[in-house]
C-alpha cells in the first residue's frame, strides 16, 4: 500500500475527530432538542387531571358519569357498608365475627361458600402461611422470616374484621402486602376468613394435635 493511499483516509478521520471534539467543547452548545430516539416514552400524548382539553365542549378532561354507570360492587350496586367494605363498624372498630355469607351476595350453600374460601386461599395464602395455617409454606422454608402463625392464640382471638382488613390492606407490620387487587371480591376476602376460622378450629383438635407431636419427631 503507498504512503498516499494512508495518508487520505487518517486526514478524513483527523478532521471529522476533529470536529466531535469541537463540537463538545464549552460554548458550543445547540439550541435544538436533542436526538431522541424513542420521545413517546417521555413524552406522552396525554391529559393531566383537572387540565383542559380543547376536544370536549365544555373544555374539561375530566369527564362526567356517562348515564346509566353501572357501578363496580356488589350485585352492580356501591357497597358502602362499611363492615362488608372494610371489616370495621361505623365507629372504626373492627367486627368481631364476619358478615353472614347471604349478605355478601353468595347464592349458593355454605359448604360451596367454605370451598371457595378454600380454594382462594389455597392459591394467594398457602405460599407464605402453610396448607394448614402454621406459617410454614415454601416462602417461609426458603428463608423468608415473619410469615404469621395463624394457629396461635394472638389469631385465634383476633377480630374476624381486622383478618380481613389484613388480607385487603396488608399486615400492620408491613410484613404482608396488600392482596386487594390480586382478590377484589368481598365475599372471597371473608371466604378466607371463614376458611381460616375453620384451620384454626382444626388445630385445636385432639388429632391434630397428635398427628403434629408425630411429625414434629
Amino acid at each position: 500500500m503507498s504512503l498516499s493511499s494512508m495518508i487520505k483516509p487518517l486526514t478524513i478521520s483527523l478532521s471529522l475527530g476533529a470536529l466531535f471534539f469541537a463540537s463538545c467543547k464549552p460554548g458550543a452548545e445547540s439550541a435544538k432538542p436533542p436526538i431522541h430516539p424513542n420521545p413517546n416514552m417521555d413524552t406522552q400524548e396525554k391529559y393531566r387531571a383537572l387540565s383542559e382539553s380543547p376536544f370536549f365542549e365544555d373544555g374539561r378532561t375530566m369527564r362526567p358519569i356517562v348515564e346509566e354507570t353501572v357501578p363496580y360492587g356488589k350485585d352492580g350496586k356501591l357497597v358502602q357498608d362499611p363492615e362488608l367494605r372494610d371489616g370495621k363498624t361505623d365507629s372504626g372498630e373492627f367486627v368481631k365475627t364476619a358478615p353472614d355469607f347471604k349478605s355478601l351476595g353468595w347464592t349458593k350453600s355454605y359448604a360451596e361458600y367454605l370451598q371457595r374460601g378454600q380454594q382462594r386461599y389455597d392459591i394467594y395464602c398457602t405460599p407464605c402461611h402453610g396448607s394448614t395455617g402454621d406459617g410454614v409454606g415454601m416462602v417461609a422454608k426458603r428463608g423468608f422470616l415473619g410469615v404469621a402463625n395463624l394457629l396461635l392464640a394472638d389469631y385465634v382471638n383476633m377480630p374476624d374484621g381486622l383478618i380481613y382488613s389484613s388480607i385487603k390492606h396488608g399486615s400492620r407490620s408491613k410484613i404482608m402486602l396488600p392482596y386487594a387487587v390480586q382478590i377484589p371480591n368481598l365475599s372471597d376476602r371473608w371466604a378466607i376468613v371463614e376458611y381460616v376460622r375453620v384451620l384454626q378450629k382444626a388445630a385445636a383438635t385432639e388429632e391434630y394435635k397428635s398427628l403434629s407431636s408425630k411429625e414434629a419427631k
